[in-house]
């Protein structure tokens, strides 16, 4: 039976998926092939190796979520709006699981992981604070939350990530949060 042809994008993406599950160790391009239904030859011409191809999955996912998000929020005016849109997005998307824990062991040991760590949770702290600064927080607080905010995001995921997120769980957190940030963000 003849191989279908992978794009590069559907290498990404289940490439992703099993990262996000499982970390780099998850990344067995013989399986993937299979679970494609394609060549492993297909993989070598895109990528040429291993590391090559993690380097490409981060950057997907800096492209996949960080972009995608913010594109998301620049759409949105009310500044309360965004807040309950980021915040649903959150604690309600369950997809990318230990990502950032497999992502953080990696950065942990290459330099330019962690640049690539750091400039995104830069990114993503300063967007939040942006949103905060317009519902008069000062530059100075509404940082302060919004590292609080995203500190707080990762402790409940790694307690909670195994749980099915229900609307009650989602309104507990809304309103944790907003105690957090100190506006009220309905669910």
């Amino acid at each position: 039976m003849p191989k279908t042809i992978c794009s590069k994008e559907d290498w990404l993406k289940l490439g992703l998926l099993r990262f996000a599950k499982s970390g780099p160790t998850a990344l067995i391009i013989e399986k993937m092939a299979s679970t494609l239904g394609c060549a492993k030859t297909s993989f070598y011409n895109y990528f040429g190796n291993r590391e090559r191809y993690i380097d490409e999955i981060i950057e997907f996912w800096v492209q996949y979520t960080t972009h995608h998000v913010g594109k998301k929020l620049n759409e949105i005016e009310s500044p309360l709006e965004k807040l309950k849109f980021l915040t649903e997005y959150l604690f309600s998307t369950k997809e990318m699981e230990n990502f950032y824990f497999y992502f953080r062991e990696l950065a942990n040991e290459n330099p330019n992981y962690r640049r690539i760590l750091d400039e995104n949770e830069l990114y993503r702290m300063n967007a939040l604070s942006d949103i905060l600064q317009t519902l008069n927080l000062t530059k100075a607080n509404s940082l302060m939350k919004a590292e609080i905010y995203y500190d707080y995001f990762f402790g409940w995921h790694d307690r909670n990530k195994h749980l099915s997120i229900t609307p009650g769980i989602l309104r507990k957190q809304f309103k944790i949060i907003s105690n957090i940030l100190g506006v009220p963000i309905n669910y």
